[in-house]
């Protein structure tokens, strides 16, 4: 999306928060509506913020996104690592290898996959989900990367933000 909207005439640049809630944009003259446009056929509702949010905060740019899937993979193993753990015995250098495979395996698939033109949120859930399970059975057995992969898509299946603090 951020490469889509940087194509765009008129648009000078364009970044996300670490959330991924919120886009800023820097335009051009002229380049609001096309935009606005672009935005609402990629499925996006839109609504213009105030420059004090557009100001604070951390923003990434198409060239930095790497960065950023990496920390939401890091977020995603850092919950489902440990309630898979309190099932399934594990000693904690097996924990520690399993965590860094799934955030590995995840920001692979979150790079590779999230690419992909006009693929679905479900469709990238399960090949996400599926390569989890295709890399872990050397750490917990095929039923393990199974009942891993259970946990994995119903974490991704659930939205996770916080409402902003505006104020």
């Amino acid at each position: 999306m951020l490469a889509r909207l940087d194509s765009l005439d008129g648009v000078i640049g364009a970044d996300v928060d670490r959330a991924g809630d919120l886009l800023r944009l820097r335009l051009e003259a002229g380049a609001l509506e096309p935009a606005i446009t672009l935005l609402r056929q990629l499925g996006y509702e839109v609504d213009l913020a105030s420059e004090s949010i557009a100001t604070s905060g951390r923003w990434y740019d198409a060239s930095s996104v790497g960065e950023l899937l990496f920390i939401e993979a890091g977020a995603i193993a850092g919950r489902v690592v440990p309630a898979f753990a309190r099932t399934w015995t594990l000693s904690g250098p097996e924990l520690a290898e399993l965590h860094d495979l799934v955030v590995s395996e995840l920001h692979r698939c979150f790079t590779d996959r999230g690419l992909v033109a006009g693929a679905t949120t479900g469709a990238f859930r399960r090949d996400c989900v599926a390569v989890v399970i295709a890399a872990t059975p050397r750490i917990v057995s095929e039923e393990g990367a199974r009942a891993l992969g259970a946990l994995l898509d119903a974490d991704m299946r659930q939205d996770h933000r916080t409402a902003p603090n505006l104020g």
